[in-house]
């Protein structure tokens, strides 16, 4: 189970990028990234409280997974 799903990943540097279906690589974020991410989210000009399906999908067209 574990090969199969390494496919869906690639790893530059650093960096973990997961593969989505349309073959667009999205950063895996660190830990130490995740609340830096939320915080962004949350404050920007458009932030706000959202669902958490809306907050995902922000998140997600920043290049994030």
């Amino acid at each position: 189970m574990l090969e199969s799903r390494s496919s869906q990943y690639v790893v530059d540097g650093k960096d973990l990028y997961h593969k989505g279906k349309d073959y667009i690589l999205q950063k895996v974020p660190l830990k130490e990234e995740i609340m830096e991410i939320l915080r962004t989210m949350h404050e920007e000009a458009c932030g706000g409280h959202f669902s958490h399906d809306i907050m995902l999908r922000k998140i997600m067209l920043t290049g994030f997974t």
